[in-house]
């Protein structure tokens, strides 16, 4: 026989957390007022109408509201798209045609997958079925296996085989001093140690 306290609710077995209720069942209580409401109105429709506005850094409008102690979020883009086609899919996003968050027009709203709305934003294009990007060395579109992408702070800097090539050839060459330093370092400590020995 079990020596814990079970929730007062029937067929729940959870473990006592308060007020005879196990901690799903008290939480809700305090929230709702009603042990056995659900945390999220899933089955009810949102009026986003009376919702607080507001948008990010950016540039997309996102609207808040709150009921019940739970808050709701929501971007305006996808509410407009969702009123007209429906809810988005699983593994697709709404991608503004024109590249502007603010402007939500239907016209300028399209349904794309995940992966493709994030090749888009990192600035590649798609050409007879391959996706191409511009070298910010050379400034010359080329193909995606042809380019090195570097995360930064601002984004991403793409560079090509060729350019990089070139950018570590020069590097060699204006380091070759400190290179040599470092080895005349390197040899002193190696010989030092050898005088110590034969001491």
């Amino acid at each position: 026989m079990n020596d814990f306290r079970k929730c007062s609710i029937d067929g729940c077995e959870n473990k006592y957390y308060a007020k005879s209720f196990c901690q799903r069942h008290y939480k809700s209580l305090i929230r709702t007022g009603d042990p056995l409401k659900a945390k999220h109105l899933k089955s009810v429709v949102l009026d986003w109408k009376e919702a607080c506005r507001f948008q990010t850094k950016t540039g997309h409008i996102r609207l808040i509201k709150v009921i019940r102690g739970v808050t709701y979020r929501k971007f305006e883009h996808v509410l407009f798209w969702e009123a007209e086609n429906g809810l988005v899919p699983q593994g697709f996003v709404i991608h503004h045609i024109d590249g502007v968050p603010s402007n939500n027009s239907l016209d300028n709203l399209m349904c794309i997958e995940r992966g493709i709305h994030t090749k888009i934003h990192a600035g590649l294009k798609l050409i007879d079925g391959e996706w191409w990007k511009c070298c910010c060395g050379c400034n010359i579109l080329k193909m995606v296996n042809n380019i090195y992408f570097d995360r930064k702070k601002d984004g991403y800097n793409s560079i090509c085989k060729d350019c990089q090539k070139i950018k570590n050839r020069e590097n060699r060459i204006s380091n070759i001093e400190e290179y040599r330093e470092r080895d005349k370092r390197y040899y002193a400590k190696i010989k030092a140690k050898k005088e110590q020995r034969n001491d």
